[in-house]
């Protein structure tokens, strides 16, 4: 079962290629501890899980080159073109990719009426060859940001696109959020007409926001407090973050992790698509090697995050505030050895019994989510960590933070600030807009309100 990754504008390759360069650096550079008790069992775990990964994500040349399964846009080429030359464990296919010269001029109208049609016949041929390289496609990962005129704009037309082409394959998009100091100005207008046609066509939305990824780099390069936190800082962050719930696991069933069914339990109402990832625990390179993790804590600070719709285990608030997070379902994707053989059932069942799930879980009342807390778990350690514990959940997090983006694009709409810069292209009017700003006002209650 595979997935194509279509990375879409500066800031969905960058992200592409963060994510698969954690997936390939999980795979080849883990080592089982050679003092391990039944080493040969470790070492054929590790082989079994780094050929399943392979071939999720990456698909071989006939002279055994490895490539990403994966597509490549973006409106300028010098992302591109500085990731189609790197020489690498792995490679991107060239003929993969897509670029213009011109950009979009951080203008959704532009990208989704202007440049996305201009290349609709090239691109659906490529990802038509990149589908027929494999032998089951089960799910496309959209990687895009919500600010900039190609990633919203030429973003939200591909989506579409591949829901009109693929209608059973399941859709999933990875979004980022703006700064809230803002990058563009445009950034409120593009970012509620991204999030309006992407909640029409896509399975999940798994929405991540800067100004959280910047809060958690910092913190992880605390050790070095000089210095300065980049984009691609950001980046590993979210890279880490993906491959953490998309390398392979197992629930009890012996049912796999593949993108679909972590989707389709998470997601089944189509008024319900907003994802939060959180990942526990987040530190630097140096510190994991002087530092030793038990599950126990491990279940106790996720819980702890969701209650109090934290984003990082340090720092964690423990006080008796009243919790304002209210939770459909969740998806806990436990890596490492465990003690027992039921050591991860009892503390999932232990931590989220059913006094919290009636607190803080409203799953019951659409009566259409079987299990309201699924466990995916894997023996083999991820990415330099002994054990981790990652969540993927379906809550009112993100609807809070959207409001203040939707309330600030509608005081620039009401001055009609900008408005001439999007109503110049043809096929977009200003009822768009005003259709955006309908969609969220009837759509946010149901979330606000369950």
């Amino acid at each position: 079962m595979s997935v194509i990754t279509v990375q879409i504008g500066q800031c969905g390759n960058q992200i592409g290629e963060k994510f698969f360069d954690t997936i390939v650096s999980d795979c080849l550079d883990y080592r089982p501890n050679r003092n391990q008790f039944n080493l040969n069992y470790f070492n054929k775990l590790n082989q079994d899980y780094s050929q399943e990964c392979m071939e999720r994500f990456f698909s071989q040349s006939e002279t055994g080159q490895t490539y990403a399964r994966s597509v490549l846009i973006d409106m300028e080429s010098k992302v591109v073109n500085k990731i189609l030359g790197k020489n690498q464990r792995y490679l991107f296919r060239a003929e993969n990719s897509y670029t213009q010269k011109k950009g979009s001029g951080n203008n959704w109208s532009y990208g989704y009426c202007v440049n996305a049609p201009k290349s609709v016949n090239v691109i659906e041929d490529i990802i038509r060859k990149e589908s027929e390289r494999c032998d089951r496609l089960c799910s496309f990962l959209v990687c895009m940001s919500m600010a900039g005129g190609t990633g919203s704009g030429v973003g939200s037309f591909y989506t579409e696109f591949l829901r009109d082409s693929y209608p059973r394959t399941t859709l999933v998009n990875t979004c980022v959020w703006p700064f809230s100091t803002g990058e563009v100005t445009l950034q409120n207008y593009n970012f509620l007409l991204t999030l309006n046609k992407l909640y029409e066509m896509s399975d999940g939305l798994i929405l991540l926001e800067n100004d959280t990824l910047h809060q958690i780099s910092k913190r992880i390069n605390s050790i070095n407090p000089n210095k300065e936190i980049t984009f691609d800082d950001l980046n590993m962050v979210i890279g880490h973050k993906l491959a953490s719930i998309m390398q392979p696991c197992s629930n009890s069933n012996l049912q796999r992790n593949y993108l679909n069914e972590v989707i389709g339990e998470l997601c089944p109402h189509p008024d319900y698509k907003l994802l939060c990832l959180n990942n526990v625990p987040m530190m630097s390179a140096q510190s994991i090697e002087f530092s030793t993790f038990k599950w126990n804590s491990l279940y106790k600070n996720s819980r702890q995050l969701l209650y109090t719709g934290g984003f990082m285990d340090e720092g964690l608030k423990w006080g008796s505030e009243k919790s304002f997070n209210k939770t459909i379902c969740l998806s806990l994707f436990a890596r490492g050895i465990n003690d027992s053989e039921h050591e991860h059932s009892d503390l999932k069942n232990g931590f989220f019994d059913d006094d919290f799930l009636n607190k803080h879980f409203k799953t019951r009342a659409f009566g259409i989510f079987p299990e309201p807390v699924k466990l995916w778990q894997h023996s083999r350690p991820f990415n330099r960590y002994e054990k981790s514990l990652s969540m993927l959940s379906n809550s009112q997090i993100p609807a809070f933070k959207i409001d203040g983006l939707i309330e600030k694009a509608w005081n620039m709409f009401m001055s009609k600030a900008y408005v001439h810069q999007y109503v110049r292209y043809e096929g977009f009017e200003e009822e768009n807009l005003l259709n955006a700003f309908s969609k969220f006002s009837s759509s946010k209650p149901s979330y606000l309100t369950y």
